[in-house]
């Protein structure tokens, strides 16, 4: 049996969609008979840290500090909510950990690591982010004979600078088949890089329903009828809008203060606020909510590839570059739906009406979920018999 070493987020990723595509790659290759699990490559040390915020820039450095700042006086100010959001860093730690992993290694052992596998993966999410580059994330690892490839790897970029497109240039050409999760990532790496690039779809799109329903645990304390409020961003507005909307109508649900900390608005745009969830019970809110409101990039593929009532809406305010979230609009591009991006608050009414059930993707979705499936158990397959001319280039 091939053992194959998964290069992804995982250390300290406190996302239910990041534990969730990690899970659900794992799960995957295991249908295709190999045994999988987590390559936990490390980044850490002075020269990480440099690299990361250089990327960031000068502008957003600082205010990754002040965000953390503010967050910490929050919590100081609001136990009770610090406390929970412990309690959910716990629950969402418990399934990292559950998954399974190699020993954490870092740079000195990455090659002795690697020696261990017939194979390596580097996806999904974003593995690619220019603010995480490293060598090993493109699996560019000294010595391994093995084949490697990506899957569904996701930049969260529409451009790159100079000096990104280099490193890029230079690191890529270590792999043997490049496949990203969104069409704009594949057409910025075939430029800079002149790679043949595949788009697949999100590795949680590989399982279907009924294997996400045995894996679903329902969450104490919700009703069964409700609507289902996700959002990573600040988006009052938005939030406000779905409250308002379903006030005296529906319990609004919400998992709160997520990615930035303290939010003030999610003290006061939900019904049932919850702590105590982990990714069985997130999954299981995304199967039974009568709506599902969310910016999430998995709570958008979750309920495209469940077939629920969904509406995404971008991160952030609409005249923010950093907002422009073309991993949504890619998805819903693809899936015929892109009547479920509501772009404009005030269209929210109208858009509410107009879709009033299920979301229901087209054949091209379905397609592309048994392309991309095909696509990742043909490199399996095929793996011991794959060229490496590329990484001697």
């Amino acid at each position: 049996m091939k053992k194959v070493g998964i290069v992804t987020i995982y250390r300290n990723n406190k996302n239910f969609g990041g534990l969730l595509q990690a899970y659900a790659l794992i799960k995957t290759v295991e249908k295709c008979g190999c045994k999988a699990e987590v390559f936990d490559y490390v980044q850490g040390g002075l020269s990480y840290k440099l690299h990361r915020f250089q990327n960031l820039g000068f502008h957003r450095t600082m205010q990754y500090f002040k965000n953390k700042l503010i967050t910490e006086l929050n919590y100081r100010k609001h136990p009770d909510v610090h406390r929970g959001v412990l309690l959910r860093n716990k629950r969402l730690h418990d399934f990292e950990v559950s998954l399974p992993h190699s020993a954490p290694v870092g740079d000195a052992e990455v090659t002795q690591l690697a020696a261990r596998y017939d194979c390596l993966i580097a996806g999904s999410d974003q593995i690619w982010n220019p603010g995480l580059w490293n060598p090993v994330m493109f699996l560019d690892i000294d010595g391994f004979k093995g084949c490697r490839f990506s899957y569904a790897a996701s930049m969260g970029r529409d451009r790159l600078t100079a000096r990104e497109a280099s490193f890029l240039r230079k690191h890529i050409k270590s792999l043997d088949a490049v496949s990203v999760r969104e069409e704009s990532a594949g057409r910025i790496i075939s430029s800079v890089t002149g790679k043949s690039v595949l788009t697949v779809c999100d590795p949680t799109c590989l399982l279907n329903t009924d294997e996400w329903s045995q894996f679903a645990v329902r969450p104490n304390g919700v009703p069964d009828d409700f609507v289902f409020s996700f959002f990573l961003g600040e988006n009052k507005n938005v939030k406000s809008a779905v409250y308002s909307h379903f006030k005296d109508k529906l319990p609004v649900v919400t998992i709160p203060h997520l990615q930035t900390g303290y939010k003030a608005e999610d003290e006061q745009y939900s019904d049932i606020k919850l702590y105590d969830v982990g990714c069985r019970e997130w999954v299981w809110l995304i199967l039974n909510a009568r709506y599902i409101f969310t910016d999430s990039f998995h709570g958008t593929a979750f309920s495209v590839n469940l077939g629920r009532n969904f509406f995404s809406f971008p991160k952030g305010s609409k005249n923010d570059k950093q907002s422009i979230n073309s991993r949504l609009t890619d998805l819903l591009d693809m899936c015929s739906l892109k009547e479920r991006f509501v772009d404009d608050i005030s269209l929210f009414e109208e858009k509410l009406e107009m879709c009033s059930g299920d979301a229901a993707a087209s054949e091209n979705f379905n397609l592309f979920k048994t392309n991309s499936f095909d696509f990742l158990r043909g490199m399996l397959e095929h793996s011991e018999t794959v060229t490496y001319e590329t990484a001697a280039e």
